[in-house]
């Protein structure tokens, strides 16, 4: 399914060298295939793989949602290619190791790719007939245009807001105890304006007020485990690093200290556990060390808004450390550096139903060989570092 061994930076010289672009379908009665699209020649600067496009599909020529995987010169012989429509969202909806990643997922599990990216991917915010992201969500703000001919009570509320600066409409209504009508009216004769902002549903905001703690000194034994993973890490060992350790013998701390030391490097940090309610303690933990706004949790039960949002802040980068259950192994993290999996014994790591039907652990060594990253597998069944 993918065409090329190419960067990033080369996917869009790709398609301005390429006539066709093999897209991803999925369509009812005959699975998940990819067929070539021509290239439009305005589309040819800015498309790149990982892209969702819109594309005609059929006698009818529906529009329907398709991924761009790869870029190719030639068609088969009878073969009539028709054009893509428009390219959804310029940003990439997973990069080439990704979908490098998403491509294994299908063929050594045996399940098709389309039930690979749904369980990946929030596909239920991408609406067929638009061609449109589900919006994000928005708050009102209010801000200050100017106080020259206000009345005596408008001034009032406009020095408040003055003070304030650009705030939360709703919130500035209950500080200064006025209207929506009130601020509409002020809106109509141009003192201030409201402004929709995007807001970033974090399912973190409950740890808004956690108060930091700093690294504790590591024991000699722990410091002995520390070093010698630390120098596999600086090796790009690529077999997993058996790390052993029962509940409170102290394994959290060790892998706090190989999360700082691949962060430090500019890498990025997968990090999951068997249950939900162990990630939720984790993340706590995380957060106490680590800075909050590089941390995101991804499992089933964060809503689908906040999943959407913290998925776009992965894909703008944003984001440093992922914590979670078996899931969060389908997270789009880039520039990984390190997979951490805690209490890697438990059976709760295999998805039984529905497909995909993976291993998480057996994932795990998958990414961590696409990224050339390091695997740290907790449990107090092994023997030895």
């Amino acid at each position: 399914m993918i065409n090329g061994n190419f960067t990033e930076k080369e996917n869009v010289k790709q398609g301005i060298s390429n006539k066709y672009a093999l897209c991803l379908v999925d369509v009812k009665n005959l699975g998940t295939r990819t067929f070539s699209y021509i290239i439009p020649n305005h589309l040819k600067e800015s498309i790149a793989i990982g892209q969702a496009v819109l594309v005609p599909f059929g006698h009818r020529k529906q529009n329907i949602i398709a991924f761009v995987t790869g870029f190719s010169n030639y068609l088969e012989e009878g073969i009539k290619a028709k054009e893509i429509n428009k390219i959804i969202d310029r940003r990439s909806v997973f990069s080439l190791d990704y979908l490098k990643f998403l491509d294994w997922i299908a063929n050594y599990y045996c399940c098709d790719i389309n039930a690979v990216i749904q369980a990946a991917i929030p596909m239920k915010f991408l609406k067929e007939n638009s061609g449109k992201t589900q919006k994000e969500k928005t708050e009102k703000y209010i801000i200050l245009k100017t106080k020259e001919n206000a009345n005596k009570r408008q001034l009032d509320i406009l020095n408040s807001l003055e003070k304030y600066g650009e705030t939360k409409l709703i919130d500035f209504e209950k500080e200064v105890k006025t209207t929506r009508a009130t601020i509409l009216k002020m809106q109509e004769a141009g003192f201030i304006d409201i402004l929709d902002k995007s807001v970033y549903r974090d399912p973190l905001c409950v740890f808004k007020d956690v108060q930091k703690d700093v690294f504790p000194t590591l024991s000699d034994e722990q410091q002995e485990v520390f070093d010698k993973i630390s120098e596999k890490i600086d090796n790009k060992h690529h077999y997993p690093i058996l790390l052993n350790g029962v509940t409170g013998s102290g394994k959290t701390e060790i892998y706090f200290r190989a999360i700082k030391k691949v962060l430090d490097e500019g890498r990025n940090v997968l990090f999951l556990a068997p249950e939900i309610a162990l990630a939720s303690q984790l993340t706590l933990r995380l957060i106490k060390r680590f800075n909050q706004d590089e941390i995101a949790i991804w499992h089933s039960s964060i809503s689908e808004g906040e999943k959407y949002d913290v998925w776009n802040k992965i894909r703008e980068n944003k984001i440093r450390i992922i914590i979670g259950a078996r899931s969060a192994i389908f997270a789009p993290l880039n520039n990984i550096g390190l997979v951490i999996i805690d209490e890697e014994h438990e059976n709760t790591y295999k998805q039984t139903s529905p497909a995909p039907r993976y291993d998480a652990r057996l994932s795990a060594e998958k990414i961590c060989e696409i990224h050339n990253a390091s695997l740290i597998k907790g449990s107090p069944f092994f023997l030895s570092v």
